[in-house]
């Protein structure tokens, strides 16, 4: 049997079984990567670990409790952001250097702890930084990009060579690129998952956040990260029916000046159309935020280039990183920071207030972003461009409420389109519940025609 192309949920439950081993599964995923990296569509990983992903394989086939383990042999790519014990972490940069971590993030420990075997480690844009990335196709249109932080993590996903990946979503470092690439993608709420150290943390805005090509996949993998306890059988958390829930709907964005385009609007009705089928009420309503706020993700946009560029040789920093670290220098060193409890508790209370349960708007507010080397474009291009890919997305980082970005169906220009779902503090299972019964509804394929093919 292949499996490639095959959910994380069935890989796992196979390995526990005994119908497939953890190396058989790992070598032909590992054989897909080394495909899909000499292909035209680019090469999402730093580092692909071939020879001791199948050494981790094997390992976890020798488990004694192979049987109670969530992730069982299932290969998942992480962000170059996070430790990997023997590896260096090079956060997108060619000034990170090469040290090598001596232990794994929290988030990989947790992941190896459930049996998941560690594909490889996945580009970046520099630093973390940008929603404009290199050198990454669109698997749906190779004339566009994929956009955003974790370009690579979502490629990874969105060509097949692994289930599931996990990044850091900091101004929709996951969910950017997962709307443009037509896979899930999904960012809990602050506090949730294990923190990044450091400026990695980008004062409270970032957070560990996964891809998927299922929702199904995606909550398996956050219950492992979360901590949550394992069923008998080895499963977690799986997504059920949700209640009826009180639903706001907008297509307009959290920060006002951005517009968003016909295609994404009708992808929105037909969610709509969806949610009332299924028996939610369903009200036009917006949530806002003021100029203001746009001036708090800057500063601590800014000034987190800053502080990530202390340890680094500046002068082998891309031309925009530069730039953009030189602002937050000024920002950090003259206190223009702005708290971001004050903007956690408005959310919250919004939803209180109106009592909706979910908030659901557009993912992006157009197409994906074309193709291009980004980071040689001047640091006022990829401002504007990255602004406009995380006009939805941003706010939610602000305010620290999760979000879960699902495909919607097809763009009239052949790429997908996607809705993104928010919710109050802790309404982590509700999203993935509501999110795996919109999936359903929809029926949508999982990739794109070349993946498998």
């Amino acid at each position: 049997m292949s499996w490639a192309a095959t959910t994380a949920r069935q890989i796992a439950r196979a390995v526990r079984r005994g119908d497939a081993t953890a190396g058989a599964v790992v070598d032909q995923h590992m054989r897909r990567a080394a495909t899909v990296v000499s292909g035209r569509y680019g090469d999402p990983y730093g580092t692909l670990r071939s020879v001791d992903a199948l050494a981790e394989a094997a390992t976890v086939d020798d488990l004694p409790d192979l049987g109670s383990l969530a992730l069982a042999g299932v290969p998942v790519a992480v962000s170059e952001q996070f430790q990997v014990a023997g590896m260096s972490t090079r956060h997108g940069s060619a000034a990170a250097g090469t040290t090598i971590a001596d232990a794994d993030h929290e988030a990989v420990r947790r992941l190896r702890g459930a049996g998941a075997v560690i594909a490889g480690t996945t580009k970046v844009t520099e630093l973390g930084l940008w929603s404009t990335s290199d050198g990454l196709r669109n698997p749906w249109r190779d004339d566009r990009g994929i956009g955003g932080a974790e370009a690579g993590a979502v490629a990874a996903v969105a060509y097949g060579t692994v289930p599931v990946a996990v990044g850091v979503d900091a101004l929709g470092g996951i969910r950017v690129p997962a709307a443009a690439a037509g896979v899930v993608g999904f960012k809990p709420g602050r506090g949730v998952l294990p923190a990044l150290p450091g400026a990695g943390d980008w004062f409270g805005l970032a957070t560990p956040a996964i891809a998927g090509t299922t929702v199904g996949d995606v909550a398996a993998t956050f219950g492992v990260l979360a901590g949550q306890s394992v069923k008998p059988g080895g499963d977690v958390y799986e997504p059920g029916t949700p209640e009826r829930l009180r639903i706001a709907v907008t297509a307009s964005p959290p920060l006002a000046g951005k517009h968003t385009d016909r295609a994404e609007w009708e992808s929105l009705r037909q969610i709509i159309r969806l949610l009332t089928n299924a028996g939610h009420d369903a009200h036009r309503a917006a949530f806002t935020l003021p100029p203001t706020a746009y001036g708090a993700i800057f500063s601590s946009w800014t000034a987190t280039a800053y502080l990530s560029s202390l340890r680094l040789d500046k002068g082998r920093l891309e031309r925009r990183t530069r730039r953009h670290a030189s602002i937050g220098q000024r920002v950090y060193l003259n206190g223009l920071m702005s708290a971001a409890d004050g903007w956690r508790r408005r959310a919250a209370e919004w939803f209180g207030q109106e009592s909706f349960n979910v908030l659901i708007t557009p993912a992006l507010p157009g197409p994906a972003p074309v193709a291009e080397q980004w980071s040689t474009r001047s640091w006022r291009s990829n401002l504007a461009a990255s602004t406009r890919l995380n006009t939805f997305t941003s706010a939610w980082n602000l305010t620290g409420l999760p979000a879960l970005v699902l495909p919607s169906g097809a763009r009239g220009d052949g790429l997908p389109a996607a809705v993104q779902l928010i919710g109050p503090p802790g309404s982590e299972d509700t999203l993935l519940d509501l999110g795996n019964q919109l999936a359903t509804a929809q029926g949508l394929r999982r990739y794109a025609g070349w993946v498998v093919e």
